[in-house]
Order: C-alpha cells, then structure tokens, then sequence
C-alpha cells in the first residue's frame, strides 16, 4: 500500500469515528417523537420520560429548535 493510500485510509477512519458521536445526539434528539408516542400508548410516567430526555426539553425551551421539537412531536401525535 502506498503511503498516499494509507493517510486516505488513516484520514478516512478518523472523520468516520468524529462524525459518530454527533450523529448519535441527533439519533438521541429524534427518538423523542416515537418514544413519547410508545410511552403515550403504554402509558409510562412521564417524570421518567422527562428525566431521560432532560437535554432536549433544554434545547426546546432554551434554543431556537422549539419550533421544529413543537412539530417532531406532533408528527407522532403526542404534542
């Protein structure tokens, strides 16, 4: 292998394993719609729901992503 070809494979690693852990705050962010509706539906305490979920009910209230939380969770019927 050449040397170019290893710093692409070396570069290539290492943007994948920065990209992962916001991808996962996003993945985390959204699984609030289809876990409030299974919650809703199974009828889970809401304290837990909301402990779980503390940072995005700071991002709702304290960041301009209200709005679009506000439409996520009536996308799912629970808002």
């Amino acid at each position: 292998m050449s040397d170019d070809a290893a710093k692409n494979e070396r570069w290539t690693g290492t943007l994948s394993w920065l990209l992962v852990p916001p991808f996962l705050f996003v993945l985390y962010v959204l699984s609030i719609g289809p876990v409030g509706f299974i919650a809703e539906k199974a009828g889970v305490d809401h304290r837990t729901l909301r402990a779980f979920y503390t940072p995005v009910v700071w991002l709702h209230h304290e960041t301009p992503l209200q709005k679009p939380l506000e439409k996520w969770g009536e996308l799912w019927g629970w808002n």
